[in-house]
């Protein structure tokens, strides 16, 4: 389980987050079913699962992070969450302003003529 999880941050940083989360994701079932949920095997897996579930952007003019929760207006505005404060508050930033950090998926799309 351990080197799953190694092969898991090995995909994350090659910028294959999402296999590396489907990874770790049936590592975590696998952990509980032979460790037991209390197991430090299990907790390393499941922490580093809602480490990499996390979806970090960052502000282009500050370099401020934030986790993204989702868009809206056809993804004209991000909704993100600081990650420095603990209560539920999300804000809006224009998603032209921020940046996907190392390991956040995105979607790329075509070029088109108008």
């Amino acid at each position: 389980i351990g080197a799953g999880v190694d092969v898991a941050e090995a995909l994350c940083l090659s910028f294959r987050a999402i296999e590396g989360e489907r990874l770790l994701t049936k590592l975590c079932e696998l952990a509980r079913r032979v460790h037991g949920i209390e197991h430090d095997c299990t907790k390393i897996t499941m922490s580093y699962l809602k480490r990499m579930k996390e979806r970090v952007v960052i502000t282009q003019d500050d370099g401020k992070p934030f986790i993204a929760l989702r868009y809206e207006n056809d993804g004209d505005v991000c909704i993100v969450k600081d990650p420095t404060v603990d209560d539920e508050t999300e804000s809006k930033i224009s998603a032209s302003s921020i940046l996907a950090f190392l390991g956040t998926p995105v979607v790329c799309e075509g070029l088109q003529q108008l």
